[in-house]
């Protein structure tokens, strides 16, 4: 909604087939990311315990005894693997992407009077 609004306000050449294409398209992208993401399996609960440990806690933290833990998502996309705090982000994007040009190549907007548009 965000991105329809500003391509409106923002865009003087963007029509009504422009801002229904760019919606529509970012509505299905959107939907298609989160459906997607769903299957991303959950993040392994790490046990807090340090009882039987080798490491000295006592001695500098610098040393590198620890090893990376492996990783199941490489399987899954990359992008749904991104965080649901983007997905507002994208969506805008997709509307600016697709609804410009659309607007463009249908003819753009006749403004009639200039004090209609956003300053």
């Amino acid at each position: 909604m965000l991105g329809l609004f500003t391509l409106g306000m923002l865009v003087p050449k963007a029509n009504q087939k422009g801002a229904i294409a760019g919606t529509l398209t970012s509505f299905v992208c959107v939907a298609i990311i989160i459906y997607g993401g769903l299957y991303k399996k959950p993040d392994q609960i790490l046990d807090l315990s340090t009882a039987g440990c080798l490491h000295d806690f006592k001695s500098s933290l610098n040393s590198s005894n620890s090893e990376e833990p492996e990783n199941d998502l490489p399987s899954l996309a990359w992008i749904f693997r991104i965080s649901f705090m983007y997905y507002a982000t994208i969506g805008i994007a997709i509307v600016y992407l697709v609804g410009w040009p659309v607007s463009l190549l249908t003819g753009g907007n006749k403004i009639t009077n200039q004090k209609l548009l956003a300053p």
